[in-house]
């Protein structure tokens, strides 16, 4: 009987699962002299993960300080100290490197769950500016093409639901550097799982699936 209850509720829960859509929100705030990361995680409305990185540069010793902290549900769960140096960014430059090689070899399976992730939202604002003024209208300048080629990569590659929020303030006489990135994306939980299965049956060199869950 308990056997019989689990086969029939274990392809429902799966079902739920599948459909179940995740919602991700990425802040970033840089203000001169110290930054801060932070990602929410939603689902089911009830469930929230959030994962704060304070990011401290500390240019005596060249090295990178986070404090990472994770709330579930407002609860604190888990607090890490990190520090990095530069061998540990090389290291890791290695294996975003390694990393880029297995999706260009599987850049067709991003390109189908990246067209499945809705941007809810995206803003950029930035304040920037140096004593000299002409060099601040240059900086301003670049900046505007920069957001506006981000913006374009993301149009491109996923569904943007509104209108990006793209602000630069210019600031003449005065060396300021402030920048704040919003951005909310969402998708389902089984087009990410399918996406997954795809990426290690083409990694281990078996046939694709044929069928999409989500």
């Amino acid at each position: 009987m308990v056997l019989a209850i689990i086969l029939v509720l274990l392809p429902l829960l799966i079902l739920i699962i599948s459909f179940t859509k995740v919602y991700i929100q990425i802040d970033f705030v840089y203000k001169t002299g110290e930054s801060e990361l932070s990602i929410n995680v939603r689902f089911w409305k009830f469930i929230r993960i959030r994962k704060e990185i304070p990011i401290e540069i500390d240019a005596e010793h060249l090295r990178l300080i986070t404090e990472e902290k994770t709330n579930l549900n407002k609860k604190k769960v888990k607090e890490t100290e990190k520090d990095y140096k530069p061998a540990d960014f090389m290291e890791r430059i290695k294996k975003f490197q390694r990393m880029l090689e297995q999706i260009y070899h599987a850049n067709l399976v991003i390109k189908k769950f990246l067209s499945k992730i809705r941007v809810k939202s995206f803003k950029w604002h930035t304040k920037i500016g140096v004593k000299d003024a002409s060099i601040t209208c240059v900086l301003a300048g670049v900046l505007w093409s920069i957001k506006g080629s981000a913006v374009g990569i993301i149009a491109h590659w996923m569904k943007l639901m509104d209108q990006p929020d793209i602000q630069i303030q210019p600031e003449f006489q005065k060396e300021v550097l402030q920048t704040d990135i919003h951005c909310m994306i969402s998708f389902r939980i089984g087009q990410a799982m399918y996406a997954m299965i795809q990426l290690v049956r083409r990694f281990q060199g078996k046939p694709k699936i044929k069928s999409q869950a989500g």
